[in-house]
């Protein structure tokens, strides 16, 4: 519950910051609750840099996700509000492993493939 000094809740702390390339330091953000957060505390403006679902082709207004500098990142860290997530990494590892419940889906879908392939020549 808020209070009325307090109307938007904080959100969880520390929260992910992404880093998207190593080697350009691009850090993102996605949460919205985050980015009032930085912007409303500790005046963290970052920049918006993606485009709006409405209008695709235009970049005069801009949206999630947002940008900030490294030096804004480094001192997130070293305040303990942020913690760097890095987004290429997690991606490839996802990639590697598949999730605990999909471990025997290439086989079922295998099975299933066959069993269409049957009922085509079937028909």
């Amino acid at each position: 519950m808020t209070t009325a000094s307090e109307p938007f809740p904080p959100p969880a702390l520390p929260f992910p910051v992404f880093q998207i390339s190593p080697t350009t330091k691009r850090y993102l953000l996605y949460c919205i609750k985050t980015i009032s957060y930085l912007r409303r505390t500790h005046n963290i403006l970052g920049v918006l840099i993606g485009s709006l679902p409405q209008s695709p082709q235009q970049n005069i207004f801009l949206g999630l996700p947002l940008e900030l500098q490294p030096e804004e990142v480094m001192w997130l860290v070293d305040e303990g509000l942020a913690f760097i997530v890095d987004d290429l990494g997690n991606h490839v590892e996802a990639l590697r492993a598949p999730p605990e419940g999909l471990a025997g889906y290439r086989e079922d879908d295998a099975g299933g493939v066959a069993e269409i392939e049957r009922s085509a020549v079937d028909a």
